[in-house]
């Protein structure tokens, strides 16, 4: 393999690899930093070892996709998303669950899959959901060019619907946000024309809100999405709020906003130690808010509380590094190579939304994020190899 990356071909395998690793290792060097002023540095190494893994992840998908097909880790990661949920809408119909969750009149059970937490369970349906809606959408142009299998695109068909309804069944309004985001973007990029995209996306845009106003989205989903958008643009702060069950949830969570802006007030430069939320939090804790939720239920705010302004500045700089570079893969890729990138466009996209509300970078979701991330690489290998002899060049 060695004398390959002599070659064009051979320079493409080693960008792959780059596309892959760049961000990981650009978020481990600013976060890293952090270890130097950690309350429990122990406890930074320990979060640093989960981008390391994401990183090795990544690299052995790339290497996978190298010898093998980039179809292979993507059948992979829907099969995983697929048998999850499965078990979570087993759940959500009352296999299973715990009063907590109860939801809809005590009729069903937020969906957890064994994630054993629904907003974790749903951010892996609202991650593997616009992967699925991307090859299907580009299986279906190729269907017309009489080049995919009527059986793939019905399969699609299926572990779409379930994973929508698993993400329906988690109950997790920042899910269902982020995967509203996720649409319109892949609405813009799905064209290659960006202005029909804007037109598509406005036309979306539309249906969404029409199907809000004229009711025809069900009661009891319109009216948590309401709640949720009223209640987050209500309060201000949240020791001057008087604590119901209704508004517990949502206090709770701004409990621990604020507590992980005091912490970066505190620690502006390099933050408490990258994972070290819970170990600051008795500091800055709030009156009603003794216990912490192990982290600030804000990824760009937890960030900022643990790594500081440098590694908040390190995280966006590499998610803006992935985006460009799917978007730049996006314009270079046709068939159902082109949809799956563009629903990796749309996974990115969902897991920036749905990290204002929540941290993602837990029970094991962080492994799907990196394999995920080396599928661009591999999908990088496998179009510069194919047009190496035409010479359409990626960069």
């Amino acid at each position: 393999m060695f004398h390959q990356l002599l070659t064009p071909v051979g320079g493409s395998l080693s960008l792959s690899f780059v596309v892959a690793a760049l961000p990981i290792v650009i978020v481990l060097l600013g976060a890293g930093l952090s270890v130097f002023v950690a309350l429990s540095p122990l406890t930074t190494l320990v979060e640093l070892s989960k981008w390391l893994e994401m990183l090795i992840v990544a690299t052995l998908v790339v290497s996978f996709c190298v010898t093998h097909d980039w179809q292979w880790p993507l059948i992979g990661l829907i099969t995983a998303g697929v048998s999850q949920a499965l078990i979570g809408l087993y759940e959500f119909f009352g296999g299973s669950g715990i009063p907590s969750l109860w939801i809809l009149d005590n009729q069903r059970f937020r969906a957890f899959g064994t994630f054993g937490q629904p907003n974790p369970f749903g951010a892996f349906m609202g991650l593997l959901l616009p992967i699925v809606i991307g090859w299907l959408g580009g299986s279906i142009g190729l269907m017309f060019r009489r080049k995919a299998r009527l059986a793939t695109i019905a399969v699609l068909i299926l572990c779409a619907g379930l994973l929508f309804g698993g993400l329906i069944a988690s109950w997790s309004r920042g899910g269902w946000l982020g995967f509203g985001a996720t649409l319109f973007v892949m609405a813009i990029f799905a064209p290659r024309q960006r202005w029909r995209g804007l037109l598509f996306a406005a036309i979306v845009l539309l249906i969404g809100g029409g199907a809000l106003v004229t009711n025809l989205v069900p009661a009891s989903i319109a009216s948590r999405l309401g709640d949720f958008t009223s209640e987050f643009t209500g309060i201000a702060d949240v020791r001057g709020q008087v604590i119901t069950d209704a508004n517990y949830a949502v206090l709770e969570r701004l409990a621990h906003w604020q507590a992980g802006l005091a912490m970066a007030d505190a620690h502006p430069w390099l933050g408490v130690g990258f994972g070290n939320y819970e170990v600051a939090y008795p500091q800055v804790q709030l009156v009603n808010w003794k216990y912490p939720l192990g982290h600030a239920h804000n990824y760009y705010i937890n960030m900022l509380a643990e790594t500081g302004i440098v590694g908040l500045i390190a995280y966006i700089a590499a998610w803006l590094i992935i985006f460009a570079l799917t978007i730049r893969l996006l314009s270079r890729t046709e068939g159902a190579a082109r949809g799956v990138v563009l629903g990796l466009l749309g996974s990115w996209t969902y897991l920036s939304i749905h990290s204002l509300f929540d941290k993602l970078y837990v029970n094991n979701l962080f492994l799907h994020i990196g394999a995920m991330l080396g599928l661009i690489g591999g999908l990088y290998w496998s179009n510069r190899t194919e047009n190496v002899g035409s010479k359409r060049h990626l960069v």
